[in-house]
């Protein structure tokens, strides 16, 4: 950029500063295709630094003070996406990754007391809008959710932090603050009252004071319960994905059997067209087709065929397409464009815990049904690469516009397979700590922004007070389609969510702070709503414990397995439907003797024998000891059903998870969390 003309700030020739080298404001030429690529290696360097900070952080090798590295960690991101934002060739999916680890870094100043708390959230909140108006990466957004829980439950003294990044939980249920804030009033107020009686309007300043910080607080833990029911809402949508090219009644249906609107003609040309990047497709049946291909082409008469037949011809054969062909591409789409769908995991040795009795692959030899075991590998997330590919930003304007086309017309992915647009309970303004008082190394291109556009930024910020920004990425659909919010309200009944959250920036258990790699810990965040009466308010809870990654995955096996059995021995019972009694004749005493035969249900006893151990083992999980008798004999804390143990398989499942109401599982389950 500097040999084109541009004017670059320098920082130290030895080397030691040279990330932080920019542009001078204002930029030359924001239509050079290198400032895009400079935003892309700003992440990068930016995604590195935190990476090495995070490790330094947790094995107490800190040269420095920990939050000068995490403070220039966020001013190399802060420059990235100031120049992002003023290039001519924007990438949204760049963007909202950029905010995300702006996010994860914020997070971790908060836990140093350096950053506030609203503002991180607020951070995190924008990339979830930006991701949910362009390319709706479901990863991303249920990664945001989760730091904002954490953000949350460290706010409002759900957590403590010791040494920049072992997470403690508070001791005590969080359901009893207001009572427990309550009584600490009254005992000031009466030891007040014995020493001087105080005028009433000291008192009422005094209680009033109090109750706004009490109010704060309880704000702040409905943000975190709400930020769960969140991640699980996209978790729920990215299963439902999944499983939708599975479903026959979808994938039979032609597109041009409902479909109101015109298929891109992206997708025509890819799937249908002659051509594929200006070539013209070769299909050889076998090696002497291929060898004689270039004579029969030179005997062929050339027809010359404009993009607009191509076009044309393409959307006509689209309507004969069915669903699955526009599922299949768009998961294509998706993996050329995400390092996320990458599996990188490596087997460990030397489990820890292991039992006797238990077979080589982790399980109990009698629960041997061909599959395998996940607990020997390391399934974690692979947080050492960034999100999305350098030379993505074309898929990912496709993958937009894809997504709205699958949400116009086809209902069924609209309804299940988008995820909830941050509901109005998670903006919180009017902080009320300290102002950020960092000295972060920033440069700011505010003169190059473009002040005549036409999508104002204005539109994704709900907070007053928040600086003016740069307009919105071009292809950002505001009128996208978003679903009814139905995770800000608690319902009637007991409800349960449940994520599983891989530390991104080496947290740590304080209590295995030695952990070896197969002994990996995950934090299992929960949100727990009660309701005492019909006419009382709901009691939210969330919350956080520690376990062991092995584990969840060996628990979840056993349940995978179990699910399996259950479909082939367990039987549905049948609501027998009220009938109106009609009228028969009398018959005979002899006749009324004799009563038809139900067949008797046979028990599974060896199923029943592995749901007791996958409950003993979930009990040990959470570090709760099981009721004596609760599992023993015959009798279970709920019933013994396909739909019940299949929702224990997907609540411990570690890649998604579940919120859970209406069943009988719940009573049992809650009593898994403190």
């Amino acid at each position: 950029m500097e040999v084109l003309g541009e004017r670059i700030e320098h920082y130290h020739s030895d080397g030691q500063l040279d990330h932080l080298s920019s542009p001078q404001s204002p930029m030359q030429n924001v239509y050079l295709p290198h400032v895009q690529r400079l935003a892309q290696v700003k992440l990068r360097i930016g995604h590195a630094q935190a990476r090495n900070t995070a490790k330094m952080v947790r094995n107490g090798k800190c040269p420095t003070d920990p939050v000068l590295l995490w403070v220039d960690c966020l001013g190399v991101l802060t420059t990235a996406l100031e120049i992002s934002q003023v290039s001519a060739a924007r990438e949204a999916s760049v963007e909202a990754e950029i905010l995300l680890l702006m996010g994860k870094v914020q997070k971790m100043l908060v836990y140093q007391g350096k950053y506030q708390a609203r503002s991180a959230a607020g951070t995190l909140l924008e990339a979830i809008k930006i991701s949910f108006i362009n390319d709706h990466d479901l990863g991303l957004m249920r990664q945001a959710y989760l730091e904002i829980a954490l953000i949350y439950l460290y706010s409002s003294g759900l957590i403590t932090v010791k040494d920049g990044s072992f997470l403690e939980s508070v001791a005590g249920d969080s359901s009893d603050e207001v009572s427990v804030a309550s009584s600490r009033t009254e005992r000031k107020y009466k030891r007040s009252k014995e020493d001087v009686v105080p005028e009433e309007s000291n008192l009422k300043r005094e209680r009033s004071r109090v109750e706004r910080e009490e109010t704060e607080q309880e704000k702040e833990r409905r943000c975190a319960w709400l930020a769960v029911r969140c991640a699980t809402a996209v978790a729920t949508a990215q299963r439902a994905r999944g499983l939708l090219v599975g479903d026959t009644a979808v994938t039979s249906q032609r597109v041009g059997e409902k479909s109101t609107g015109e298929v891109p003609d992206f997708l025509g040309l890819d799937l249908l067209s002659g051509y594929v990047l200006g070539e013209k497709k070769k299909v050889y049946k076998n090696e002497i087709e291929e060898e004689l291909a270039s004579l029969i082409e030179a005997q062929e008469v050339k027809v010359s065929e404009t993009y607009d037949d191509q076009v044309n011809k393409a959307r006509v054969a689209a309507k004969e397409l069915s669903w699955i062909h526009l599922l299949g591409y768009q998961s294509i789409l998706q993996r050329l464009v995400s390092t996320a769908t990458t599996s990188v995991s490596t087997q460990l040795t030397d489990r820890p815990g292991q039992e006797d009795g238990e077979g080589e692959d982790g399980g109990l030899s009698e629960m041997d049904l061909g599959f395998i075991s996940h607990a020997q590998f390391d399934t974690g997330l692979n947080y050492d690469v960034v999100r999305y590919m350098l030379h993505s930003g074309l898929w990912c304007m496709r993958l937009t516009q894809m997504h709205g086309y699958l949400c116009n017309n086809l209902k069924v992915y609209a309804a299940d397979c988008c995820a909830p647009y941050p509901p109005p309970g998670l903006h919180m303004t009017g902080q009320a700590q300290f102002p950020t008082d960092l000295n972060i190394t920033i440069k700011s291109y505010a003169s190059n922004l473009s002040l005549n556009s036409e999508i104002d930024a204005e539109s994704l910020s709900d907070d007053p007070l928040s600086s003016a920004r740069a307009p919105l990425p071009p292809g950002s659909q505001l009128d996208s389609y978003k679903p009814v919010d139905r995770v800000s309200a608690s319902g009637q009944d007991t409800e349960l969510s449940i994520q599983w959250y891989q530390p991104g920036l080496e947290e740590s258990d304080p209590g295995r702070c030695e952990a070896i790699a197969a002994d990996k810990r995950i934090v299992l965040l929960y949100a727990i709503s009660r309701r005492t009466s019909a006419q009382s308010s709901p009691q939210l809870t969330p919350g956080f414990i520690w376990v062991s990654l092995h584990k969840v995955n060996d628990l979840h096996d056993r349940l995978a397995l179990l699910s399996q059995r259950a479909e082939i021995s367990l039987v549905e019972k049948v609501k027998k439907e009220p009938t109106t009694p009609s009228p028969t004749p009398a018959k005979s005493k002899k006749a009324q003797r004799i009563k038809a035969l139900s067949p008797k249900v046979q028990r599974d006893e060896q199923l029943e024998n592995l749901l007791r151990q996958c409950l003993d083992d979930a009990c040990s999980l959470t570090g709760v000891i099981p009721e004596q008798g609760a599992t023993s004999g015959t009798d279970f804390p709920f019933e013994v059903s396909k739909v019940n143990i299949k929702n224990l398989e997907s609540m411990f499942d570690p890649s998604l998870g579940l919120t859970l109401k209406g069943s009988d599982l719940l009573p049992w389950l809650v009593k898994l969390f403190p």
